[in-house]
């Protein structure tokens, strides 16, 4: 918040970075304008049947990691959760960014999985103008997380652009237009008010 700028301010948030922006949301409700949240990862929000689902799909990477295989679990995560691009495929920094990072995943289970901050409960259900971005056709987990957030927050409207969980990296031009739209609609509903 000390980085934040004065007064009420618009928050976009891009998969756990949504998960970030949800939290900021529950506990600074009054400094949020409006959110946007693109296939935010925080799985509380799902179905149970869903995630289960989505547990079973995630076995491999699991396995992976419990043997500290993590170019193994690197592979499996950017099958369900990267731009389509093969893991093989990147580059050798970006292979190496990833693979650092991997145990990153397994160690936000806690916040986006059981929720241990209560940000669900937490949400405002009338304010701020909202929006849920999604890819087209998402996988199942993904739409389920974006229905449940929407039943937290009643006032969010959900969109849907590109074809991948990286749509700020591969949809940039489609999505700045679908987030352009959403905050002249906010703009004008804040300025009604």
């Amino acid at each position: 918040m000390e980085a934040a700028p004065n007064g009420r301010f618009d928050v976009l948030g891009h998969s756990f970075g949504g998960c970030l922006a949800l939290r900021l949301l529950a506990d600074h409700p009054e400094r949020v304008r409006s959110l946007v949240l693109i296939e935010p990862v925080k799985f509380a929000a799902a179905d149970a049947a869903e995630l289960e689902d989505h547990w079973l799909e995630m076995t491999r990477f699991d396995v992976a990691m419990a043997r500290g295989d993590h170019v193994k679990a690197a592979r499996m995560f950017m099958e369900v959760w990267g731009d389509g691009t093969d893991f093989d495929d990147l580059s050798d920094l970006q292979r190496a960014y990833v693979i650092d990072r991997i145990p990153l995943i397994p160690a936000m289970a806690p916040s986006i999985t059981e929720d241990i901050h209560d940000v669900l409960n937490r949400l405002p259900a009338g304010r701020p103008p909202t929006l849920i971005v999604a890819r087209h056709n998402p996988p199942d987990i993904v739409r389920s997380i974006c229905d449940g957030l929407q039943r937290h927050m009643p006032q969010a409207r959900q969109a849907r652009t590109g074809s991948g969980h990286m749509i700020p990296l591969t949809d940039t031009g489609d999505l700045a237009q679908v987030v352009r739209d959403f905050w002249r609609d906010a703009a004008a509903m804040d300025d009604a008010e």
